[in-house]
């Protein structure tokens, strides 16, 4: 395999194509939401250089057979393997290049920290096994899903004049303007859509932005802490 580096969006949209089809292949348990890509490197990563975050592999057809993301900042990293590599020899190797380069990228950025952080979810004991196999402990769940009975939520209309209809790039523009008066002031309509939310948009009377829902898959998420050990004393 052949590693690159974020040079464009081609990069990005060739990432979360492939994470779509691995997880139609293995299921959602151990991927990403797609609209995570950009949102953790957009947003997440705003302060850094994106060569530097986002790293990507081909193998010899040319195809992605893995990327990932580096969050020094965090003291993590986020590692999408095609199903064919999961938690084999070649994800292994990645696994560690991620390790070294997060915490290469820490000493650049000057941070220090002693632990590196993973996730690893209740649904895919496989790929925990091989989290805690390479020295990380269960240190606390981070995410859950909460369940609700529908049926004892009252009906609920949309107020007159207002309308659903599928999120498009059209609504991009619109989407950023209330992210940055939201949050922080750094998003337009090209890095927006790069996220490609899949979600609801609510159209208002006379073609306002009445709203936006986001459709995200959530699951059990432990948060499993490793020691950095000779790796972090080298830096």
């Amino acid at each position: 395999m052949q590693q690159f580096r974020y040079a464009e969006a081609s990069d990005l949209y060739r990432a979360q194509e492939a994470l779509m089809g691995w997880a139609r292949q293995a299921g959602h348990s151990y991927y990403l939401h797609k609209g995570d890509i950009g949102h953790r490197l957009f947003n997440g990563c705003c302060n850094y250089d994106k060569a530097e975050m986002f790293r990507y592999w081909l193998d010899e057809q040319g195809e992605l057979a893995a990327f990932a993301i580096l969050y020094p900042h965090w003291e993590s990293f986020d590692l999408q393997a095609a199903p064919s590599l999961l938690c084999g020899a070649e994800h292994s190797r990645l696994f560690d290049f991620c390790e070294s380069e997060t915490l290469r990228l820490a000493a650049k950025f000057g941070l220090r920290f002693a632990n590196l952080v993973a996730e690893a979810g209740d649904s895919h004991q496989a790929y925990r096994a091989f989290v805690e196999a390479k020295g990380y402990r269960r240190d606390k769940l981070c995410i859950t899903m909460t369940r609700h009975d529908l049926r004892e939520l009252p009906r609920a209309e949309l107020p007159e004049g207002f309308r659903f209809h599928e999120a498009s790039a059209l609504d991009a523009a619109r989407l950023a303007d209330v992210h940055n008066h939201s949050f922080t002031n750094k998003w337009d309509s090209e890095s927006y859509g790069a996220c490609r939310l899949r979600g609801l948009h609510v159209a208002a009377s006379r073609n306002r932005m009445g709203g936006h829902r986001a459709r995200w898959t959530i699951r059990r998420f432990h948060q499993l802490v490793g020691r950095c050990g000779q790796s972090l004393a080298a830096l």
